[in-house]
């Protein structure tokens, strides 16, 4: 299913890079976009989003922001934003790619949606839809794994419903195996009843 990028209410430069859809909380499916960002003309992306207060207890916004104002020094990382339909900012993820491990150093859900706001949260699966937009790319790629370094609030999350394994050293990053890529995409698919579709 394609879905039009024109909806959106703020003009960026950002580059639509898939289709995906998370699902609210009576299960019917949102369609949603995800972008990947461009320094010079999305540095003011968080500032100028129709949801910007949802952001305003957002753990890793800072470091993202101080990343995105760089990013044109290291072509080896990109930025994407997951949104709905009409523009709100559902989710964010910050990815180094190298040859054969690609690692997601920031991954956010907007505050007020995430995990531990199971009560006042409308959507579910924005973080897992993210993470398996990553690890659909990696596959593509041909990449050996995706590796992150989880906190300790997220380790659940990733292991118990992700897939990821533990490193045999305790400071090594979790990471997914090329053998477990299609697990978490077709756990996905099964989740948000949609396929996530890959652009350009």
């Amino acid at each position: 299913m394609k879905i039009s990028h024109t909806k959106n209410q703020i003009s960026f430069k950002k580059t639509l890079v898939a289709n995906c859809s998370v699902i609210k909380k009576d299960n019917t499916k949102v369609p949603c976009l995800i972008y990947g960002l461009n320094q010079q003309d999305d540095s003011d992306y968080f500032e100028k989003i129709p949801n910007k207060t949802d952001w305003n207890s957002a753990r890793y916004l800072c470091y993202l922001e101080d990343d995105l104002a760089e990013l044109d020094e290291k072509p080896d990382r990109k930025i994407y934003v997951l949104e709905s339909e009409n523009g709100e900012c559902l989710g964010y993820s910050e990815v180094l790619y190298d040859d054969k491990t690609n690692e997601i150093l920031f991954l956010e859900t907007v505050p007020t949606q995430n995990f531990s706001n199971r009560e006042k949260s409308s959507f579910k699966y924005i973080g897992e839809t993210l993470l398996s937009f990553i690890v659909k790319q990696s596959k593509q790629q041909k990449a050996r794994s995706v590796e992150l370094q989880a906190t300790v609030a997220s380790t659940n999350f990733y292991k118990n419903k992700c897939f990821f394994k533990s490193p045999k050293k305790e400071l090594d990053p979790l990471y997914l195996k090329k053998k477990d890529f299609s697990k978490l995409i077709s756990q996905n698919e099964k989740h948000t009843k949609s396929t996530i579709e890959l652009v350009g």
